[in-house]
C-alpha cells in the first residue's frame, strides 16, 4: 500500500471531509492504490483503479469511522459472470468480495462511509457485517453476485447509487432495521431489483428498478416500513412484493404509497400475511400475465394479488389495461379497496377471497339512451368468499 498524508485547509474537501481553519481543524488523507486492510479510523482514499484484485476482500475495513473514498475510481475483480452464476446454485460465497466493512472480531463496526466507487467482478460487490450507521453513496456496482450486500447493518444507508446487471440481487439488506435505500438506480439484476429482510422500520425511496428478472423492490419479514416514490416497472415477475418468511409470518403496518409498478411480467403488486397496512395512489395497470421461466404459481396475473393479507385499505389505484384481472385475494384475504380504476370503471368494496377484473360482454345500456362505459366481472376464489361492491360508471352518448 503507497501513503501519503495530505493536509486540508480552509474549506477543502478531501474524501468527503470539509474542514475548517477557523477552527484550526486539519483532516489529514491517507492515500492507497492497492488491496488492503483498513484497521485505524480516518479518512481514505483510492488513487488508481485496482484491475483483477486477488484478495478474498480487496478493500477490507475493520475500524469504526473510516471514511472510504474511491476517487473515482474502479475496483475490478478475478471472477467472471459465469464463475458467479455458477457459483449462485447457493448463497454468494463470502470470500471474493470488493469492499467490506467487516469487523475483525466480536465488536461492531459503527460510522463507516464508502463513497465515489466502482466495483464490478465480484461474488460480493460491497459487503457489510455487523454494523450501525454505515453509508455507502455515490457508488457503481455491476457485474457481481448481489452488488450491495448489508446484514446486521443497524441504521444504514444506501443513497444515490447504481447497483445494476448483477446475477442476483442489486441491493439486499438483511437484519439491519431502520435502514435506508433512496435515489437508488437497480436494473437488469438477475432476481430483485432492491430485496429488505427482516429489517424492521426500513425506508425505500426514490428507486428506479426495472427489467429485473423476478421483482423489483421485495420487502420480507420488514413490518413498519415505508415504500414510496418507487418506479419498478418491466420486471420478469412482480413490480413490489410484501412476503412472509417463513409462512405464516405477519407483516405489520407498512406504508406503500405514490409508487409506479406498471408494466410487470404477472403482478404489479404481491402481499403476502400482511395486516394493517396502507397502499396509496399506486399504478399497477398494464400487467402482461407472463411468467419467468420455471415459474407456475398457483393465483391468476393480476394487478394486486392478495394471499391471506387481511386488515389492509388500498386506496387510488391504477389497475386499468390488465391482460387477467385487476385484483385477486386468496386464502381467506379479507380488505378495503377504494377507488380501484379499471377500463372505464371505477370500483371500490370490502371482500373476501374474489377475483375482480374487467368486464368481457359489451357495455349495458340505461333507458335514456346512454350507454354505460366499462363494467367489472367478479368471481369467487374460495366458498367462503364476499363482496360489498359500489361502482362509478362513466357515460357516453349513444349515436343517433
Amino acid at each position: 500500500m503507497a501513503l501519503t498524508v495530505l493536509a486540508a485547509g480552509a474549506g477543502v474537501s478531501i474524501g468527503g471531509a470539509t474542514t475548517s481553519a477557523d477552527r484550526g481543524d486539519v483532516q489529514q488523507a491517507t492515500t492507497i492504490d492497492t488491496c488492503t486492510t483498513i484497521d485505524e479510523p480516518g479518512t481514505y482514499r483510492l488513487t488508481e483503479s485496482i484491475e483483477n484484485g486477488t484478495a478474498d476482500t480487496c478493500i477490507e475495513i475493520r475500524a469504526s469511522d473510516v471514511h472510504f473514498d474511491g476517487g473515482g475510481h474502479t475496483i475490478d475483480g478475478p471472477v467472471s459472470r459465469q464463475k458467479i452464476t455458477d457459483a449462485l446454485q447457493g448463497p454468494p460465497p463470502e470470500a471474493g468480495v470488493g469492499i467490506g466493512v467487516h469487523p475483525g472480531d466480536s465488536t461492531a463496526l459503527s460510522n463507516v462511509t464508502v463513497t465515489n466507487v466502482a466495483v464490478t467482478e465480484w461474488f460480493r460487490g460491497i459487503s457489510v457485517r455487523n454494523t450501525s450507521r454505515t453509508t455507502i453513496h455515490d457508488v457503481t456496482v455491476s457485474t457481481t453476485g448481489v452488488g450491495v450486500d448489508l446484514a446486521g447493518a443497524t441504521g444504514s444507508t444506501v443513497v444515490n447509487a447504481t447497483a445494476s446487471e448483477n446475477v442476483a440481487f442489486g441491493v439486499q439488506i438483511v437484519g439491519s432495521p431502520e435502514s435506508t435505500v433512496q435515489n437508488v438506480t437497480a436494473n437488469d439484476n438477475g432476481f430483485n431489483g432492491v430485496h429488505v429482510v427482516d429489517s424492521v422500520d426500513s425506508t425505500v425511496r426514490r428507486v428506479t428498478a426495472t427489467a429485473n428478472g423476478f421483482s423489483g423492490v421485495e420487502m420480507t419479514n420488514s413490518s413498519e416500513s415505508t415504500v414510496r416514490n418507487v418506479t419498478a416497472t418491466e420486471n420478469g415477475f412482480r413490480g413490489f412484493g410484501v412476503v412472509d418468511e417463513p409462512i405464516g409470518n405477519v407483516v405489520e403496518n407498512m406504508t406503500v404509497v405514490d409508487n409506479n409498478f406498471s408494466q410487470n411480467g404477472y403482478a404489479g403488486i404481491v402481499v403476502f400475511t400482511t395486516t394493517n397496512s396502507t397502499f396509496r395512489n399506486n399504478s399497477v395497470a398494464g400487467t402482461q400475465g407472463m411468467l419467468p421461466p420455471g415459474r407456475n404459481p398457483p393465483v391468476p396475473s393480476a394487478g394486486i394479488i392478495v394471499d391471506g393479507a387481511s386488515g389492509n385499505v388500498f386506496t387510488d389505484t391504477d389497475a386499468r389495461n390488465q391482460s387477467a384481472w385487476a385484483y385477486v385475494a386468496v386464502n381467506g384475504a379479507t380488505n378495503t379497496v377504494r377507488n380501484l380504476q379499471t377500463d372505464g370503471t371505477s370500483v371500490s368494496f370490502e371482500a373476501r377471497d374474489v377475483a375482480l377484473g374487467q368486464a368481457t360482454t359489451g357495455p349495458p345500456s340505461v333507458d335514456d339512451g346512454t350507454t354505460l362505459a366499462g363494467g367489472v366481472t367478479v368471481t369467487n376464489t374460495s366458498a367462503d368468499a364476499f363482496i360489498d361492491l359500489e361502482v362509478a360508471w362513466t357515460t357516453q352518448e349513444e349515436d343517433g
